[in-house]
Protein backbone atom coordinates (compact mmCIF):
# COMPACT_ATOMS: atom_id res chain seq x y z
CA UNK A 1 0.00 0.00 0.00
CA UNK A 2 1.15 3.92 -0.90
CA UNK A 3 -0.17 6.76 0.37
CA UNK A 4 0.53 10.72 -0.16
CA UNK A 5 -1.15 13.45 1.79
CA UNK A 6 -0.06 17.00 0.87
CA UNK A 7 -1.50 20.66 -0.10
CA UNK A 8 -1.27 22.22 -3.35
CA UNK A 9 -0.84 25.66 -4.04
CA UNK A 10 -2.95 27.55 -7.54
CA UNK A 11 -3.34 31.13 -8.46
CA UNK A 12 -5.98 32.33 -11.02
CA UNK A 13 -7.48 35.72 -11.93
CA UNK A 14 -10.18 36.00 -9.58
CA UNK A 15 -12.53 36.29 -12.72
CA UNK A 16 -11.87 35.76 -16.34
CA UNK A 17 -9.97 38.52 -17.91
CA UNK A 18 -9.44 39.85 -14.07
CA UNK A 19 -5.99 41.50 -13.42
CA UNK A 20 -5.91 40.36 -9.45
CA UNK A 21 -5.24 37.15 -8.98
CA UNK A 22 -6.29 34.68 -5.95
CA UNK A 23 -4.46 32.69 -4.53
CA UNK A 24 -5.77 28.93 -2.68
CA UNK A 25 -4.11 26.05 -0.91
CA UNK A 26 -6.28 22.74 -1.17
CA UNK A 27 -5.44 19.49 0.05
CA UNK A 28 -4.27 16.56 -2.11
CA UNK A 29 -4.44 12.71 -1.63
CA UNK A 30 -3.77 9.20 -2.97
CA UNK A 31 -4.27 5.88 -1.90
CA UNK A 32 -2.97 3.57 -4.05
CA UNK A 33 -3.52 -0.79 -2.73
CA UNK A 34 -2.71 -3.38 -5.50
CA UNK A 35 -4.58 -2.56 -8.56
CA UNK A 36 -7.11 -0.10 -6.89
CA UNK A 37 -6.05 3.52 -5.96
CA UNK A 38 -8.65 6.79 -4.64
CA UNK A 39 -7.28 9.93 -5.54
CA UNK A 40 -8.20 13.78 -4.82
CA UNK A 41 -6.93 17.02 -6.53
CA UNK A 42 -3.85 15.44 -8.52
CA UNK A 43 -2.54 14.01 -5.58
CA UNK A 44 -2.08 10.21 -7.90
CA UNK A 45 0.52 12.08 -10.08
CA UNK A 46 2.23 13.77 -7.21
CA UNK A 47 3.35 9.77 -6.06
CA UNK A 48 5.26 9.85 -8.53
CA UNK A 49 3.63 7.58 -11.22
CA UNK A 50 4.56 9.06 -14.31
CA UNK A 51 1.18 10.46 -15.51
CA UNK A 52 -0.58 13.91 -15.46
CA UNK A 53 -3.73 12.84 -14.06
CA UNK A 54 -5.28 16.19 -11.86
CA UNK A 55 -8.42 14.52 -11.37
CA UNK A 56 -10.25 12.97 -8.19
CA UNK A 57 -11.95 9.71 -8.16
CA UNK A 58 -11.63 5.82 -7.86
CA UNK A 59 -9.54 3.29 -10.87
CA UNK A 60 -8.76 0.24 -11.06
CA UNK A 61 -6.02 -1.53 -13.30
CA UNK A 62 -8.02 -4.69 -15.53
CA UNK A 63 -4.67 -5.59 -16.91
CA UNK A 64 -1.18 -5.02 -16.89
CA UNK A 65 1.39 -6.52 -19.23
CA UNK A 66 4.81 -5.09 -20.26
CA UNK A 67 2.89 -4.53 -23.63
CA UNK A 68 -0.53 -3.62 -22.58
CA UNK A 69 -2.73 -1.60 -19.84
CA UNK A 70 -6.19 -1.74 -19.12
CA UNK A 71 -7.79 0.46 -17.15
CA UNK A 72 -11.68 1.56 -15.33
CA UNK A 73 -12.07 4.94 -13.62
CA UNK A 74 -14.31 7.07 -12.14
CA UNK A 75 -14.19 10.18 -11.30
CA UNK A 76 -16.59 13.10 -10.64
CA UNK A 77 -16.78 16.60 -12.10
CA UNK A 78 -17.78 18.96 -9.66
CA UNK A 79 -19.97 21.53 -12.58
CA UNK A 80 -20.11 25.25 -12.42
CA UNK A 81 -22.60 27.52 -10.58
CA UNK A 82 -22.47 31.23 -11.95
CA UNK A 83 -25.15 32.38 -9.54
CA UNK A 84 -22.04 34.23 -7.63
CA UNK A 85 -20.06 35.20 -10.66
CA UNK A 86 -21.47 38.47 -12.47
CA UNK A 87 -19.44 38.30 -15.60
CA UNK A 88 -21.11 34.56 -16.36
CA UNK A 89 -24.81 35.89 -15.81
CA UNK A 90 -27.25 34.66 -18.27
CA UNK A 91 -24.84 31.29 -18.65
CA UNK A 92 -26.23 28.27 -17.49
CA UNK A 93 -25.25 26.34 -14.65
CA UNK A 94 -23.18 23.18 -15.07
CA UNK A 95 -24.66 20.09 -13.28
CA UNK A 96 -22.04 18.01 -11.33
CA UNK A 97 -21.10 14.73 -13.56
CA UNK A 98 -20.22 11.31 -12.49
CA UNK A 99 -17.73 9.79 -15.29
CA UNK A 100 -16.45 6.37 -16.31
CA UNK A 101 -13.45 6.02 -18.30
CA UNK A 102 -12.13 2.75 -20.04
CA UNK A 103 -8.81 3.46 -20.82
CA UNK A 104 -6.30 0.90 -22.87
CA UNK A 105 -2.57 2.39 -22.99
CA UNK A 106 0.82 0.64 -25.13
CA UNK A 107 3.26 1.28 -22.50
CA UNK A 108 6.01 2.94 -24.31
Amino acid sequence: MHFLVGVAANTSPNFFGGKSQDFKLKPVGALQWGRWRLSTGGGYGLMGQGRRDRGSGAQAVLRETDDFNLSLSLNIDRGRDVADTERLKGVPDVRATLRARVRALQPH
